[in-house]
């Protein structure tokens, strides 16, 4: 039998280092590896809601400003995470700090089951809460990279932890989207803490059965990706056609969160003033339908205009928004007990609707101004000139 040698051995298929001209099918892969990383991370967050009468009988909590913290600090850790995860992304690799990181956050989720105190137990998912903060921060820039139409050549090398923060002082693009996200998203978890004041305190449902009221927002968020869909093909239709609207880079993807944000508000006002013992609970209960898809829309057109926007630098803009909306996601929470209590349900969720509808004009003025901004960002202008080169 004959064996061959290793010089006549073929040589292993290289995987091209540009990850631009890599296949379809590998670029699929990623993309679809790194939307179950934020969703497991995002999962994650809200984990203790549906547990939390358990764990205060496991522990002997009976405070309920406490049993909010597996959560709040969970989202401390989504603040503090990002900051570091992010520009260091840039500066070592996405797959070496998403893969580090989502293991320690493993590590820190086991450790939760294992608490044998409520300290311990707070503590862990502080930690947790810290690496999995990494996958919605970096694979914002993982998109960016294979996805991205321009070649994007060089990274950032050093003294790139400052950058989020300066990014959401000097980039207007970044401000008002990071506090649109963070208003958005603080209002969800929020609702982790009113959904039981009103399904449970007002139609006397048990922990168990006011869990399932957060089916319809899952509903809606799926439902969400088919409208993302119709406009993405409506826009590959107007771009093959030749169509002026779609050289306005910001009609790539702000038009979803112009459907998605009034839709938000509008939503919140229909939980409001239908969640009543007079009125069926399955009215605001549906109301969960339409919020999961004007919450979904929002996010996702713009984490992805800011994405499109600062290209080798949007690792950093993304860090900027998921710290900031875990600011508000960890301390809007704590007020609702006292806000609910002190305006009862109608006006303390139709506040949250007023404020999100004055949020909800953000993505109309960046279609209006959104050129402008670009064309003044120091950011943005540094990346136009890697690709002039």
């Amino acid at each position: 039998m004959l064996v061959a040698s290793p010089e006549s051995q073929p040589a292993p298929a290289a995987v091209p280092v540009d990850p631009y001209t890599w296949s379809t099918k590998r670029k699929a892969f990623v993309f679809i590896v790194g939307a179950i990383a934020v969703a497991n991370s995002t999962l994650g967050s809200a984990l203790p809601s549906g547990a939390v009468s358990f764990i205060a009988a496991d522990f002997g909590v009976d405070d309920e400003q406490l049993l909010t913290l597996p959560i709040t600090c969970y989202l401390i850790g989504y603040i503090l995470g990002p900051v570091v995860f992010g520009p260091l992304s840039e500066t070592y690799g996405r797959r070496p700090i998403t893969l580090l990181t989502f293991a320690f956050y493993t590590i820190f989720t086991l450790a939760c089951a294992l608490a044998p105190t409520f300290a311990a137990l707070v503590v862990f998912r502080l930690f947790a809460g810290i690496f999995a903060s990494s996958p919605p921060a970096v694979t914002g820039g993982i998109y960016a990279d294979i996805f991205s139409d321009p070649k994007a050549r060089g990274r950032a090398m050093a003294g790139v932890l400052a950058r989020p923060i300066k990014m959401f002082c000097t980039e207007s693009i970044v401000l008002f989207s990071c506090l649109y996200l963070s208003l958005i998203y603080a209002i969800f978890y929020l609702f982790f803490e009113a959904y039981p004041i009103i399904f449970e305190d007002m139609y006397g449902m048990t922990p168990g059965e006011c869990g399932l009221m957060f089916i319809p927002i899952a509903v809606g968020a799926l439902l969400s990706f088919i409208v993302y869909l119709l406009y993405d093909n409506i826009y590959q239709r107007a771009q093959a056609q030749g169509k002026h609207w779609v050289e306005v880079e910001e009609y790539r993807r702000l038009p979803l969160a112009c459907i998605g944000g009034p839709l938000y508000s509008a939503t919140i006002f229909w939980l409001a003033w239908t969640a009543s013992p007079s009125i069926h609970w399955i009215v605001p209960a549906i109301a969960g339908v339409p919020f999961g898809i004007g919450f979904l829309l929002i996010f996702m057109a713009l984490i992805n205009y800011l994405a499109d926007a600062y290209g080798i630098f949007a690792a950093s803009a993304l860090a900027a928004a998921s710290g900031t909306r875990s600011i508000l996601g960890a301390v809007l929470p704590l007020a609702t007990n006292a806000m609910y209590g002190r305006l009862g349900v109608h006006w303390a969720t139709s506040l949250l609707g007023f404020l999100s509808l004055l949020m909800a004009l953000i993505p109309f003025a960046f279609i209006r101004f959104g050129r402008h901004l670009r064309e003044n960002s120091k950011f943005s202008q540094s990346l136009k000139a890697s690709h002039s080169k």
